[in-house]
């Protein structure tokens, strides 16, 4: 049974996702969600809402974090969602980095260290969701592999960092 865990599973994306993954997936009956967020996350409505664990984790707080992964079980998918928006953290710069850069790379090297997340010695696949923030502006019509990131603001900065 695939297990994937969700970051920031609260979010708009987060939640389509999860409905995705649990009902029109060709693996649907058999993936396992961990969905996690700085607030317990609602399980979306499925055929097989026993495959799906909602955890309130705040992935800044090492305590926090060492639970969620202990909980975990092994890992196969790790959708990175969770962040502070543009406004929040260019209001609020330490936070932002707190939460949009530093709470990942926390989680990347729990990860690393806790060899038992890791389904049989198997590497863990990692999707992480930037931000249009990163092209900065004008946005280009197209963006591709070979648009430079110009950000202008904190929170493009973070997650062009990531």
């Amino acid at each position: 049974m695939p297990t994937i865990l969700i970051t920031g599973a609260s979010c708009f994306i987060g939640q389509l996702l999860a409905t995705h993954l649990l009902t029109n997936h060709p693996t649907a009956p058999e993936n396992k969600l961990i969905l996690t967020d700085i607030i317990t996350p609602s399980a979306p409505s499925s055929p097989h809402p026993q495959n799906t664990l909602c955890i309130q984790a705040d992935l800044c707080n090492a305590e926090s974090l060492s639970s969620l992964l202990s909980s975990a079980g092994t890992i196969d998918t790790i959708f990175i969602f969770h962040g502070i928006m543009s406004s929040g953290s260019e209001q609020n710069f330490e936070l932002g980095m707190k939460v949009n850069l530093h709470s990942t790379l926390s989680l990347l090297e729990g990860i690393r260290n806790t060899p038992s997340l890791k389904p049989e010695g198997k590497l863990v696949r990692v999707i992480y969701a930037s931000s249009l923030a990163v092209y900065g502006r004008p946005l280009p019509e197209i963006i591709t592999e070979d648009t430079h990131p110009t950000p202008e603001g904190s929170y493009g900065c973070q997650k062009l960092a990531c």
